[in-house]
Order: structure tokens, then sequence, then C-alpha cells
């Protein structure tokens, strides 16, 4: 390892050959063994920014500044981004000018996975005592704001602005990657990379070879998957729309000149108290299948299964519990939902637990606002 470190950074370069050793250990042993001797970090000097995070084969740019808190991990989020690029367009020769997400796409994903081992998911980014934001938060905050002009797969010069290219191929692809992840699971995902890299290393891959290795390996049929998420520039966002619990009250009419009353059919053996309805929706146009927990005031609770195609699925529950929440997606596989403060509701919104939230926003910025006017 070769570092050619500006003068005015010195007191930072224990911090460079820390995150090249971390990526050189992470992407050696998740995708396959570096196959260089050497390897170069050139750290530009002060006023020289424009040069850094570059990359070329076995030799990267990085960046930092003569004061940089140890918290701020900008120099080793990007030192490991930088390195990796050795890997999916240097290795793995990927055309960035047409398909640029198979290499700023994927090395994004990887960086976020090297940068949570190491430093911890919720605060790899920046750990400032109450300010902690990790790289995931980070590429999300990209893609809900972002607008629907392009989609991932595009060639550099289509996208309708540079914006729009980073986001895309940069933050987009990153949680494209990351949501396959979580829908395959870590360990089938784990295989796919280091069957796609052993199958391309030195040769040059397009986003249908991707596909068809994701494919091969999990064995499932993604097009559903890629298709969208991929080719289309729309969004994936469902919510729960609606949720009520309500006490039965039992039905009765007049029959032949008698008073009749029906029987109330409860979906467990004991009488029916309440009927619980939930109303799911889904309002961004890709269609994913989504899995729903109920759960009831007595801490029953059932999951159930959509397939997410229509605009909207009711679910009726009959029983002696009150409802007490809905979520849906509980295990956090599609983070490509562009609003997650719709995927939850509380039948009685328990105030205490706002007003906190509201505490800890308050504090974020109060704190953030101090570090920028240092």
């Amino acid at each position: 390892m070769i570092f050619l470190v500006h003068k005015e950074h010195l007191g930072q370069r224990a911090r460079y050959v820390q995150a090249l050793r971390q990526g050189l250990t992470f992407y050696s042993r998740r995708y396959g063994p570096y196959p260089y001797p050497t390897v170069t970090l050139v750290d530009p000097a002060p006023g020289a920014t424009g040069a850094g995070g570059m990359e070329y084969p076995t030799l990267f740019t990085a960046g930092t500044h003569r004061f940089m808190p140890a918290g701020i991990r900008m120099p080793e989020m990007v030192t490991i981004h930088e390195f990796g690029h050795g890997y999916w367009y240097g290795i793995v020769g990927s055309n960035e000018f047409e398909e640029a997400w198979l290499d700023e796409g994927i090395n994004s994903y990887s960086e976020v996975k090297a940068m949570a081992e190491f430093y911890g998911a919720d605060r790899s980014l920046l750990d400032l005592g109450p300010i902690r934001i990790g790289d995931l938060t980070y590429q999300r905050a990209g893609v809900i704001g972002g607008g629907r002009f392009d989609p991932i797969l595009r060639r550099s010069w289509d996208f309708v602005s540079g914006g729009s290219y980073s986001l895309n191929v940069y933050n987009k692809a990153c949680l494209m990657m990351l949501t396959l992840e979580r829908h395959l699971g870590e360990e089938t995902m784990g295989r796919v990379m280091k069957a796609y890299y052993e199958e391309w290393k030195f040769r040059h891959p397009t986003s249908e070879d991707f596909i068809q290795t994701a494919e091969t390996v999990s064995g499932r049929d993604l097009d559903w998957f890629f298709d969208q998420a991929l080719r289309s520039p729309d969004k994936l966002d469902y919510a729960v729309s609606s949720i009520s619990s309500e006490p039965v009250r039992e039905a009765e009419g007049v029959f032949k000149g008698k008073l009749v009353k029906a029987e109330v059919k409860s979906d467990s053996k004991t009488p029916a108290a309440y009927r619980s309805e939930v109303v799911l929706a889904r309002k961004g146009e890709w269609v994913f299948p989504q899995d729903v927990l109920v759960v009831f005031a007595n801490g029953r609770k059932v999951r159930e299964t959509w397939d997410g195609r229509d605009r909207w699925k009711r679910f009726v529950y009959t029983g002696p519990d009150k409802l007490d929440h809905v979520r849906i997606d509980p295990d956090g596989i599609w983070l490509l939902d562009v609003n997650w403060a719709n995927n939850s509701l509380r039948l009685e919104p328990r105030p205490a637990g706002a007003r906190k939230t509201a505490w800890k926003i308050a504090s974020f910025f109060q704190h953030l606002l101090t570090l920028l006017s240092l």
C-alpha cells in the first residue's frame, strides 16, 4: 500500500491506512482476492479538492481537510468507495458511459455494507455525540426527494441533468441492490456477488449479465423486480390508509312476526366483541408484494400477504380484542419505498412518543447548526 499524503494532512494518515486496509479486507473477502501487487492512495493538496474522489486501476485519489473530526467519516468513506472502483469498473470492466449503475451503483452498495461493518450501520458517516447518520440514511435521503425523470438504466448523456444522473446511478441503484439483498437474503446475495465477480472479472458485463447471474444463483425469476427498479423512473410507495376497530352489535330483525338475533361469527373461539378493518393503499406505480403485520391490543399478531397489484386492499377481523396497530413491510425489506412514515398506523396515537420524536429531531438540527457554524 502506497500513500502519497500532503504534508498538511499527515495528521490523518492513520485514518487513510486503516480505511484502505478495511477496503482491501472487505472487497477481498466478499467478492474475490485483490489481484494486483500494489494499490496507491493519493491525497490531493489543500485547494485541489476537485481532484479528489477519482479512480484508476491500482491508483485512486481520496480527500480530506486539515481539521477533520474523527466522527466525520468522509475520508474513510471516500477511501473505501474509490478503492472499490478498482473492482467494479477496473477488474469487472463495466461500461460507465452506457450503464453507469454497474459501477457506481454496485460500488455504492458495497460501500454502505463496508462502512456499516466497520463503523456501525447507524453512525457510519457521522458520529458526533447525539448526531449520528449512517450511510444507508444518506442514500435514502437522496431517493426520497428525487424526481421521476429518468430510470437507473440509461446512457449517461441521456439523463436530464447531472443531479438526476447522480440520484439514479449512485443512490437509487444502491438502494436497489440493498433491497434485492433483503429480498433474496444476505447469504444468497453474497453468492450472487461472488459469482458475478468470478464470472466477469477482466471481462465486460452488461446489465443483462448481472440479472442473469442473480437469477441463476438465486433460482428465482427477477424480471418483475428489475423491470421496475432498473428500467422504470417511477416510485415505490405503499401505505396503511386507514384502520378501525368498533364494538360488534348483535344483528337482529323481525322474521314472521318474531324478533330474531343473528349469530356474529368470530375469527377466534371466543365471542366477537370488535370488528376491525384495515385498508392498505398503493400510492406509487411500482407493484411489489407486501407483508403486513396486524397487532391487537392483547398482543395477538396476524401476518398477512398482499400481491400489491390493486390500488387498495381491505382486511377484516372479528374477535374479542381491539386493534392496536398495523405495519406494512415489518421486516424492512423494501428500502426503495420512498415514504416509510405511512407504512404504519396506530389506532390510538401516543402523544408521548410523538413529543419524544419531535425533541430528537429538534436536538439533531440544533447540534447540526452548531457544527456548521464552527
